[in-house]
């Protein structure tokens, strides 16, 4: 199966893990938080989500702080 096809399903899945963390998270701020925490491969072509790291910043366990302007996204 080619990568492009299975990128998105990827995405989705995690995005929905943060709902069920966080049913406040708005798209603008799960995507920052998935493309936050995402990691460039060495080759420098593509990002890496890292469904762990995503998922500490949402439950308050991360090492990742994301604010906002006007306050904090949680």
């Amino acid at each position: 199966m080619p990568t492009e096809d299975v990128t998105g399903p990827q995405v989705a899945n995690l995005a929905a893990k943060l709902l069920a963390l966080n049913i406040k998270l708005t798209p603008p701020q799960l995507i920052k938080i998935i493309v936050e925490t995402a990691e460039r491969t060495h080759d420098g072509w593509r990002n890496l989500i890292r469904p762990k790291e995503a998922v500490e910043v949402v439950s308050g366990t991360g090492r990742l702080r994301l604010i906002r302007a006007g306050g904090s996204w949680r």
